[in-house]
């Protein structure tokens, strides 16, 4: 069967510029909330969403926590030319290793980078380095960089760097040192101070994304207290968000898209919870939560079929899957494989894709922000409630509501798709 044929054009929607949130509201929980339920659409604050979820839910968080990914390099200095720096935005490694395992390597160290100014690179500094240089009250760092691969759609560089002060620095460090906040490309302005706490979830805590799980950037201190109180129990997930979060589908059609991986990490416990509450009790805070859940109901499901089976999830699975089991059977094959290992935590690469047909297992509730127009998360939310999105998104811009990363914010129940 394989991936389901879905023209591009389904999900595209009219969104005015001026509708791109580009900056966080003073106070995170003050977004607007727009809720949809049996009876229609509500307009809500995510302040209230502790009231609005079901009873006793079961709360799933992406505790990811995104790095300083983008770096600028200077072109040499040529009077009356362009001087825009060159941005080399660090994606993965250059044999494809997820951004966090790179984290504590030290200098030289060969990535895939999306580069912006190509065209001024090679007009100014054809197959030369780029250097900078910077000094601050941890002393001074120096770094270089050059293409050692141009045949990809992403260029491979080789970047290298050394510290006055920290001979042993590493990649991690120079980026939380030198890197910028990678705010998405729509945004079109430079990073702030501000940006390093706001394009960040309040409880984020192991690095790796590219990208923010922008949902969780609502949720505050005061509305993390008042899901306790409420009886609500908050558990924790990673994905480490790649660039295909935010990278535009270049087919026509579904068929005809690579969805991209991303590297999943829970506890054991956090897979037992999922699996004992009940589907309409458990909210995933964002899609990168929404496809983990669902990922681990595959994996199990891969579990069941075909153990000695390793690796990646791969896209077409759920499609080409021969059985449906129960949620709680498929995670039990998931907790059994663990248990007898004798490991605590599952991690592993998923590309599941996400379409209109594809049933949910997991979560029964989903808090998320509002999407680009003909973006893979899109396909996912109609996935989620059917063509109700339209009402939906043609309300939020009727109300002044502000999208994407920035944005506010939605809460659905899978009960309502088709």
């Amino acid at each position: 069967m394989g991936i389901p044929a879905i023209p591009l054009d389904r999900i595209d929607y009219e969104l005015p510029a001026e509708r791109i949130a580009d900056r966080p509201l003073d106070v995170r929980s003050e977004a607007k909330l727009l809720r949809l339920t049996e009876a229609g659409i509500e307009d809500r604050a995510v302040s209230q969403l502790p009231s609005l979820i079901a009873e006793n839910s079961s709360i799933f968080l992406n505790k990811s926590k995104v790095v300083n990914a983008r770096l600028f390099f200077p072109l040499p200095k040529t009077s009356g030319l362009d001087e825009r720096p060159i941005e080399v935005f660090c994606l993965s490694g250059a044999s494809g290793e997820p951004l966090h395992q790179l984290l504590s390597q030290k200098s030289p160290l060969k990535l895939e980078a999306m580069v912006g100014g190509v065209k001024r690179w090679n007009a100014r500094a054809p197959g030369l380095p780029l250097f900078w240089s910077i000094k601050n009250d941890q002393g001074a760092i120096e770094a270089k960089v050059r293409r050692i691969d141009n045949s990809r759609e992403f260029p491979i560089v080789e970047l290298t760097w050394k510290s006055e002060h920290s001979p042993e620095l590493s990649f991690g460090e120079l980026l939380e040192r030198a890197g910028h906040v990678p705010l998405p490309p729509y945004m079109k302005r430079a990073d702030r101070i501000e940006d390093r706490e706001r394009y960040q979830t309040v409880y984020a805590k192991s690095s790796g994304s590219v990208a923010a799980p922008t949902a969780g950037l609502h949720l505050d201190a005061r509305l993390m207290s008042e899901f306790e109180q409420s009886g609500h129990r908050v558990e924790e997930l990673i994905l480490h968000v790649g660039a295909g979060t935010f990278l535009p589908i270049k087919s026509e059609r579904s068929d005809g898209h690579t969805m991209h991986q991303e590297w999943i990490d829970l506890p054991l416990q956090s897979i037992k919870t999922l699996r004992d509450t009940p589907f309409e009790q458990t909210l995933a805070v964002g899609t990168t939560a929404l496809r983990t859940l669902e990922s681990l109901y595959w994996f199990g499901v891969r579990e069941l079929i075909d153990p000695a089976k390793k690796g990646a999830l791969e896209q077409a699975f759920p499609y080409d899957c021969p059985i449906n089991p129960s949620k709680r059977e498929a995670l039990d094959a998931l907790i059994h494989r663990m248990e007898m290992e004798g490991v605590d935590r599952f991690s592993a690469p998923t590309g599941l894709f996400l379409l209109p047909g594809v049933k949910f297992y997991c979560a029964g509730q989903l808090l998320t922000n509002f999407h680009q127009p003909k973006s893979s998360l899109l396909f996912l939310v109609e996935a989620y409630i059917g063509e109700r999105w339209k009402q939906v998104y043609q309300h939020a811009l009727n109300s002044d509501y502000r999208f994407l990363s920035y944005g506010d914010a939605c809460l659905f129940t899978s009960k309502l798709a088709p």
